[in-house]
């Protein structure tokens, strides 16, 4: 939908809402065109295209309590009976005070801000042809690997908007491009090895197929030779993937809502004190320039723009909607995601040096330090609430400058405890999907080596 379009769409619930005695109401939507391929042994396994629109409706009634409808009609109809379930819905509201419309939501957006949109996606045929090719080379490039079982190209292509019965109105154009490898080899007698590389990027060229391949068979290579590794308190650096797979599973210890909800690993009483090493920083930067889908804005229409929350190992601050932010007398920091109770959620993740190290150092240089390259089955792994952890991960013991992969292993923790036990921040950044990090060094987590079945 263009930004002429939606427009119309405001005008239109406007004189709806009007005609329904409705003074107040805002919407959050999205219009989104995606498209996917995926392959198998030289075949096309799936090819997926489709065209979603969705709407959020939220309304207020004269008690000032609000109701919440959704729908992905958005003809005459639709809209008409999305304000009036909202309505209807609003007379079991909650309380009028936990539930208001954002206040920021006609505020000027921040500078600096990109927005992509291509209007000439590449076909299906394209990127199918593409992907086969990426198999095709990859198993050239290296006879040890046999399959490619999990793998795929995408985009995603579309808008999303905001405008309330003020006059709010906000829309930003979002194209996003990923391909994802996942490679499996065989050996005789040696167990099956995998390794997994993504990129996502806002152009389709940008995805750099042929360096992702290359990518992905030198780290296949790295997994080859194993060897068991012994259990107990060790050394341990993360890999940025790593970290921030903790960081985003242990998000409630930012969450506003959580905090309120009382199901965070903070409390209000924990702001400004230190919670991590002093070696450490961490923010919410959701246009940082490496963000390929930036938001402008959140699902309250409320600009967004960088948070800062931990600095120097001290929490600084929470993530906030409207609601929270209120309650917790706080600056909204444009993290609501708007439903029937409006959610709190991280962005992009930007994690820094706190304080400078006194002296640099190499991983190469330690007598024994585990390097964890990727974590799993964090949904099972994971007590968010306790704060505890206990998940195998793929990666390499390093032994007096000796990388060796790691057979099968676990690493088991405490969140908080390993926030405070980080003793070295590495000054090289990496770049993800979910943020930019360096790798992150933590003293004395739990490694319990596991074997294989055969």
């Amino acid at each position: 939908m263009s930004k002429v379009e939606i427009e119309e769409l405001s005008l239109s619930l406007n004189t709806f809402a009007s005609a329904a005695n409705i003074a107040r109401f805002d919407v959050y939507g999205t219009s989104m065109e995606d498209c996917s391929v995926q392959v198998n042994g030289g075949i096309p396994q799936q090819m997926k295209s489709s065209r979603r629109t969705a709407l959020t409706v939220r309304v207020w009634n004269a008690e000032g309590r609000s109701g919440v409808a959704s729908s992905n009609d958005l003809g005459p109809d639709g809209l008409k009976r999305s304000l009036e379930m909202a309505l209807d819905s609003a007379t079991f509201g909650s309380d009028p005070n936990t539930n208001q419309m954002g206040s920021l939501a006609k505020s000027p957006l921040g500078t600096n801000l990109t927005s992509n949109q291509e209007s000439m996606p590449p076909t299906i045929q394209k990127m199918l042809a593409d992907l086969l090719k990426c198999e095709s080379d990859v198993l050239k490039m290296e006879p040890k690997i046999v399959s490619i079982p999990y793998n795929g190209i995408s985009y995603r292509n579309g808008e999303r908007f905001y405008f309330n019965s003020e006059g709010a109105l906000r829309w930003q154009p979002q194209t996003v491009y990923s391909c994802y490898l996942y490679s499996r080899t065989h050996e005789e007698g040696k167990k099956p090895r995998s390794a997994g590389v993504q990129k996502v990027a806002a152009c389709y060229e940008n995805l750099d197929l042929p360096e992702l391949n290359s990518k992905l068979v030198k780290l296949t290579r790295t997994f080859l030779d194993y060897k068991q590794v012994s259990s107990g308190q060790k050394l341990v650096a993360f890999s940025a993937d790593a970290f921030l797979s903790l960081l985003s599973a242990f998000s409630n210890i930012f969450n506003a809502q959580d905090v309120l909800d009382k199901r965070s690993l903070s409390t209000l009483d924990a702001l400004e004190t230190a919670i991590a090493s002093p070696m450490i920083s961490i923010s919410d930067e959701p246009v940082h320039e490496s963000c390929v889908s930036q938001s402008h804005f959140d699902s309250e229409g409320t600009p967004t723009a960088t948070t800062i929350l931990i600095k120097n190992g001290h929490l600084k601050s929470f993530l906030h909607s409207t609601y929270t932010a209120q309650k917790m007398n706080q600056k909204c920091t444009g993290n609501g995601v708007m439903g029937a109770k409006v959610r709190v959620s991280p962005h992009f993740w930007v994690v820094d040096r706190g304080t400078d190290p006194s002296v640099e150092r190499t991983l190469e240089e330690q007598p024994e330090i585990v390097w964890i390259e990727d974590l799993h089955s964090l949904h099972a792994g994971v007590n968010e609430t306790q704060g505890s952890f206990s998940l195998p991960f793929s990666g390499w013991i390093i032994e007096n400058g000796q990388k060796t992969s790691i057979e099968s292993a676990t690493v088991a923790g405490d969140f908080r405890t390993l926030l405070k036990a980080i003793c070295y921040v590495e000054k090289e950044k990496e770049h993800t999907p979910d943020g930019v990090c360096p790798r992150i060094w933590v003293e004395g987590l739990s490694i319990t080596s596991e074997s294989e079945p055969s």
